[in-house]
């Protein structure tokens, strides 16, 4: 028989198909294995995928806050280090204000403790020299003090004017004059 089928060309066209077939249909069930494990893929995975988009969407919503709210924060930052900035100028400036008036404050009273230290050394000085030259003084004659005022030549008209009415009125009324010249050392010794 087979030889027959070899010979007749219809079985084995036939036979060939058959083969065929058997070929298909294996090729078939391998396909439709194939395709059930994709479908089962497909099915799974688009479930996963629908998680993860569902889990990016919230974490892009939570990280757009979080953006916002770190936006916000620089600005109040920025904000904040401007206000420091000029805070920080402005005490700056406050302080070389003050150290500029302080400066000043110590110049003037360097030269007026200089001025006053001059004085009470020249006034310790001259307290001594008046208290042991006041009788001195008031024993001089008047007529050598009239001519000590009339030969001055520093003296303006009118101070030497007044000058020689006092001596001259001193000098006529010398018997009742006290002098007062121990208050004034008294004063200045104070």
């Amino acid at each position: 028989s087979r030889a027959s089928e070899t010979s007749n060309p219809i079985r084995r066209v036939v036979s060939l198909l058959q083969s065929m077939q058997v070929k298909i249909e294996a090729e078939g069930e391998k396909q439709d294995k194939l395709f059930a494990k994709f479908q089962c893929y497909c099915e799974s995975n688009t479930a996963k995928l629908a998680d993860s988009i569902g889990d990016a969407k919230s974490k892009l919503e939570a990280l757009g806050t979080d953006i916002e709210a770190a936006t916000q924060d620089r600005t109040q930052t920025v904000a904040d280090l401007a206000d420091a900035k000029e805070s920080r100028e402005s005490a700056n400036k406050a302080i070389e204000d003050a150290t500029r008036q302080r400066n000043k404050e110590n110049a003037e009273f360097e030269s007026t403790s200089t001025d006053l230290k001059t004085n009470i050394a020249a006034l310790d000085k001259a307290i001594p020299a008046i208290e042991n030259n006041m009788e001195a003084f008031m024993q001089t004659g008047t007529s050598a003090l009239l001519q000590a005022v009339r030969s001055a030549r520093d003296v303006s008209e009118y101070d030497r004017t007044t000058v020689q009415s006092f001596l001259q009125a001193r000098g006529q009324s010398a018997e009742g004059y006290t002098p007062q010249s121990g208050e004034i050392v008294g004063i200045l010794k104070q």
